[in-house]
């Protein structure tokens, strides 16, 4: 959706496409606001470790995840990164504060209206819940000196929650369930007519939205990638 989600089907080329926007503004560094790079000092000493801003993380590719070698510059694991945000414009009289993050997990449930699995289900009123993980702080005290005020930590982990999505996207997340659901009958024998309606169905789609990366040409160049993946993997075993 708008908001930066990794939800595709259909996905353009990772790393390349709207999904690798952030939702949210990343003030980084400001000149109006000279404080911003010591707290950041201040949070890398506290955590022993260099810490990324979300724009800087963004702009960055990563190598391949090797375990047991490590980056001399940064001090972690290769294809590993840690980062911070930092908030320096909160709501004076603000005394509670929720942080969603998402895009750690890619986990949805679909609420969908009662139908007959073998008609397409009613995506105008389908909802699409994704795992999302939320922290909630805090901040007691009175209107005065509100900057000396501490943070209290009052709960985090996972929830569902409720995302937004464009017709066209839930329109194409039923179908695909419906092809999912009638491509074999009750004993397992593929349902040929499925499959021609869900490959009509896929080149339609295709042909409308012409910007979109061919999955199956995306999965022909990882399978060519793949065993000098598999051997820097297995270098770092080593």
């Amino acid at each position: 959706d708008e908001n930066g989600s990794r939800i595709r089907i259909l996905d353009v080329v990772p790393g390349e496409g709207p999904q690798e926007k952030f939702n949210f503004d990343d003030e980084g560094q400001r000149s109006v606001n000279i404080g911003v790079n010591r707290v950041r000092e201040r949070i890398e000493e506290k955590e022993g470790r260099k810490l990324y801003l979300t724009s800087e993380i963004a702009q960055r590719k990563l190598p391949i995840y090797t375990p047991g070698q490590y980056d001399k510059q940064d001090n972690n694991v290769i294809g590993e990164l840690y980062g911070v945000i930092i908030f320096d414009d909160l709501a004076i009289n603000g005394d509670t504060f929720e942080i969603q993050i998402r895009g750690l997990s890619n986990k949805t449930r679909q609420s969908i209206p009662e139908h007959d699995p073998k008609n397409i289900a009613d995506f105008w009123n389908m909802r699409v819940y994704r795992r999302t993980y939320y922290v909630s702080y805090k901040r007691t005290g009175d209107e005065y000196f509100r900057g000396r005020d501490s943070f209290n930590l009052v709960s985090k982990g996972w929830r569902w929650r409720n995302t937004f999505q464009r017709v066209h996207q839930r329109s194409t997340m039923a179908h695909v369930q419906y092809f999912l659901d009638n491509v074999a009958d009750d004993k397992g024998n593929e349902n040929k007519d499925i499959v021609e309606k869900a490959l009509a169905y896929y080149q339609a789609v295709r042909e409308k939205r012409q910007e979109l990366v061919d999955e199956q040409e995306n999965l022909a160049r990882f399978e060519q990638d793949l065993p000098d993946i598999v051997e820097e993997l297995k270098g770092g075993e080593d």
